[in-house]
């Protein structure tokens, strides 16, 4: 009879001593809590969820009340549970506790005990997960969780690495470890096996581990590739001849759908040895090296199968998919529409042009290109998959959650229609439904570096740094030259008080995005408008590199003036300079402007002028202030605070919120001070209401009501120290703004402004008040153009404003009219270099003034 022998295979890793956590009367950290705990836990597992089916290729069955019965995806396990999967079928689980797995073909795995999460924290010491590996192969990626794997001749005890574990003949085990570092232990001796190693164990024998070459060789089973070639498009139909290339064509492409990556090389070769210029051939090598993330390759391959076929629709396909992965995207849009010229059936091609369309913001055209290909192939997941991101996009979320849905049940081994599933479930406020939903992107396709810093992000929004980082740090290894996972890092840094690594990750990212500013991911099916909106300038200012801060803010801006994240970072920058309050305005009203709706509001202080306030206190945002990276609907509340002597103390309090194609924002802001001598008080108080509207994608409405009341003592600093007593003034303001964004096409931008104000402005000495009373308008248009190399700012303003006096003598009444009119270009040539030459026009008019100059 075989038993099961204890070879066992620790991670690696440093206890940390954890907090005990009281609960009522019940200290978590005592020992007869914990034993409880362990004698109830396989109890209370066993009935529990043990995990999901999140994708079966071929067939694969569960041992389910003594007897093997079907299994799918989307279908619940339970603890004590076996699934076995027959030749040449997979099998991807999400395990309950967070793990993932991957099950080969011909390999059978009991769920012997698996525990959620939520019942002991990861810190601890006592075992939760019990997996027993039958026979077969199994890749794993744990969650931090202690998961232990029984094989016949061993036990793998693991916690936070990735692994590929094999059950194989004569009662050997095989271990490549991909990440972490992990102890091989059993009775005759053990061995440390870290990163990019492997090792063997046998019954009776001292395990022994050798140096892994390839780490990729040992999963490559565990990759899904996408089935992008349709070999019945091209001519040779003969593909039962083993004599034929289409023979060997099609061989390798069903390799592939069963994971055999080597297999399917090898067909490749047979096929090249057949016919060198074969398209198919080298069109389906290229997919395999994307997969594997070998883009050069890949993009090697692309192009050798369009020099054999300038007329082969599938070659040019694999040309923009190479050319999209080097984020070469005007590249990437000609091959594809090349591909759908070629054949305008091919409705891979077509969807990948309105992936490509809608990436660089032609939403119309990626709209109707997407409706081209849903009518040649509704029931293709792809097609499916990118319809529910151009949904998304028009902010119909229950229509973009139906087409994900439809994608995933069409094909569950594609990791896309997972993330936009996630997507949608975050607007929707259902977070952790949302990063399970993540996850199994993540598992169906672990090699990419999008999905990796997606879950990433996710992890962060829900305020779990420790997975946040990993995810990060992974997909920054995975793709090396993505900005994505930098960019969102700076975030995180930034939020657990490590502002210097913030910036030091911000300019990762820019070097990485041929030194431009990133404000979105690399993701081109998802406008990441959350992200865009977090205040990048306060990870420079807090590290205090605000000049750094405002250099990037410029060189974004002159690169793309309608980019509404540039002008928001350089508004934050200015924010931390004395004596620019003009500008700082200037650029957060154009960034409010161009912005699409999102839930990132504005503080209502950051508007105004000649405040006063000292620094610090509540005109600088907290540096632990959190910075939301998805699109929610929902309502949010941020709150801070300052208390001092001299009767100092001030808050900010902002309610705001989304809902599908409307945002808004209500604010208020106070300041008081007492000062540091007589006469020296100071009382600000501002409240603010902001609205904004998607009427559709490419046109946007907001209106703001901001009322101000100012009240101080004399506050001129003098060199004789001298001041006056009896002096006080008075501010009471009102101002109402309408304003709209238009895109024209992704090229050009119109944006206008109509603020209307009314401001009493009273300053007293004794009995003596002197008031001067302002009424008037601002009207501004704005047109933004821009291509690669030139971008031009035309504008037009004018302002006119009522002025009533009142003082000593009677009161008088004015008039000040103001006319700006404004054209200037920016031109990159060469690319490191911006020229800027401009022309203006200006005309004043006033009681004391009258000016006109070019």
């Amino acid at each position: 009879m075989n038993t099961f022998h204890p070879v066992t295979i620790l991670l690696g890793w440093q206890k940390r001593k954890s907090e005990p956590i009281w609960c009522g009367r019940l200290r978590i950290g005592n020992r007869r809590y914990w034993l409880l705990v362990a004698v109830l836990l396989p109890l209370y597992a066993l009935a529990q969820e043990a995990g999901e089916m999140v994708s079966v290729t071929g067939t694969a069955e569960v041992l389910r009340q003594g007897r093997w019965q079907p299994i799918g995806t989307g279908e619940l396990l339970a603890a004590g549970e076996v699934v076995r999967t027959n030749g040449g079928s997979r099998a991807a689980i999400l395990l309950a506790n967070g793990a993932q797995i991957k099950l080969n073909g011909n390999s059978q795995l009991e769920l012997k005990q698996i525990a959620p999460r939520e019942i002991i924290p990861a810190s601890n010491s006592i075992l939760q997960n019990i997996l027993r590996l039958l026979g077969g192969e199994i890749w794993v990626r744990d969650n931090n969780q202690l998961l232990e794997i029984q094989t016949l001749p061993a036990t793998a005890t693991i916690r936070g690495t990735e692994f590929n574990l094999a059950a194989g003949p004569a009662d050997t085990t095989q271990l490549a470890v991909l990440d972490g570092l992990v102890e091989l232990s059993n009775p005759q001796g053990s061995v440390f096996v870290a990163a990019n190693e492997q090792a063997s164990a046998k019954i009776g024998e001292a395990p022994r581990k050798t140096v892994l070459i390839n780490p990729l060789d040992a999963v490559q089973w565990s990759l899904y590739y996408p089935n992008t070639i349709d070999a019945s498009a091209e001519h040779d139909r003969r593909r039962d001849d083993p004599q034929s290339p289409g023979y060997w064509v099609q061989t390798a492409q069903n390799h592939l759908l069963q994971g055999q990556a080597v297999a399917a090389r090898q067909a490749i070769g047979q096929a090249l040895a057949l016919d060198p210029n074969n398209v198919l051939a080298y069109s389906l090598r290229s997919n395999i090296e994307l997969v594997q993330n070998r883009n050069a390759q890949a993009l090697a391959d692309a192009e050798r199968a369009v020099a054999a076929g300038p007329s082969s629709s599938p070659a040019y396909l694999s040309l923009s998919l190479a050319r999209q992965a080097e984020f070469n995207l005007d590249a990437a849009l000609e091959a594809a529409r090349k591909a759908v010229t070629l054949d305008p059936d091919n409705a891979r091609a077509l969807i990948q042009q309105s992936s490509l369309l809608f990436g660089i913001g032609r939403l119309k055209e990626a709209v109707k290109v997407a409706e081209q290909a849903r009518q040649r192939a509704p029931d293709d997941a792809m097609v499916n998959t990118v319809w529910g991101f151009l949904q998304l996009a028009h902010n119909r979320v229950d229509k973009a959650r139906e087409a994900f849905q439809t994608a995933i049940g069409q094909d569950s081994t594609l990791g896309l229609p997972q993330l936009g599933l996630g997507l949608v479930l975050f607007r929707n406020n259902q977070t952790d439904e949302a990063i399970k939903a993540i996850r199994k992107a993540v598992l169906l396709e672990p090699k990419v570096s999008l999905y990796n810093s997606y879950l990433g992000k996710a992890f962060y929004e829900d305020m779990q740094n420790q997975p946040a980082q990993k995810y990060l740090e992974a997909a920054k290894q995975l793709d090396p030259h993505d900005p994505t996972p930098w960019y969102y890092d700076a975030i995180r840094l930034q939020s657990i008080n490590q502002p210097i690594a913030a910036v030091e990750n911000l300019q990762k990212s820019i070097e990485l995005n041929d030194d431009r500013g990133v404000y979105r991911s690399r993701l081109l099916l998802d406008e990441d408008l959350a992200a865009r909106s977090a205040a990048l300038g306060r990870v420079y200012n807090e590290a205090g590199f605000t000049e750094l801060g405002l250099q990037e803010g410029w060189q974004s801006v002159n690169r793309d003036p309608a980019n509404y994240s540039a002008h928001r970072l350089l508004a934050d920058s200015y924010a931390a300079l004395p004596n620019v309050e003009q500008a700082r305005v200037s650029e957060l009203l154009q960034a409010q402007l161009l912005q699409p709706i999102n839930i990132t509001p504005v503080q209502p202080q950051m508007a105004e002028t000649r405040l006063l306030i000292p620094p610090g206190g509540p005109i600088t945002p907290s540096l632990y202030e959190f910075n939301p990276l998805f699109v929610q609907n929902k309502p949010s509340l941020f709150f801070s605070g300052l208390g001092g002597n001299q009767e100092t103390w001030g808050n900010n309090l902002i309610v705001s919120g989304l809902s599908d194609q409307f945002s808004y924002s209500l604010s208020q802001f106070h300041y008081q001070t007492n000062g540091y001598r007589e006469n020296s008080d100071l009382e600000n108080s501002i409240y603010d209401f902001f609205v904004q509207t998607a009427v559709t994608p490419s046109f946007n409405l907001q209106a703001e009501y901001r009322y101000r009341e100012t009240l101080s003592g004399d506050l001129g600093l003098r060199f004789n120290e001298l001041f006056f007593s009896s002096q006080h003034t008075s501010i009471d303001q009102d101002m109402s703004r309408v304003g709209a964004n238009y895109s024209l096409s992704p090229q050009m931008n119109a944006i206008a402004s109509f603020i209307y104000a009314n401001q009493d402005y009273k300053n007293s000495f004794s009995n003596t008040t002197f008031a001067t009373r302002y009424k008037g308008y601002l009207a501004e248009t704005q047109l933004l153009y821009k291509t690669d190399h030139f971008n031009l700012i035309t504008g037009l303003s004018g302002n006119s404003s009522d002025i009533t006096s009142i003082g000593l003598t009677d009161n008088e009444e004015s008039n000040a009219n103001q006319k700006i009119g404004y054209s200037y270009a920016n031109i990159k040539i060469p690319n490191n270099l911006i020229w800027t030459i401009g022309l203006s026009y200006q005309s004043a008019e006033s009681f004391v003034l009258r000016l006109e100059q070019t």
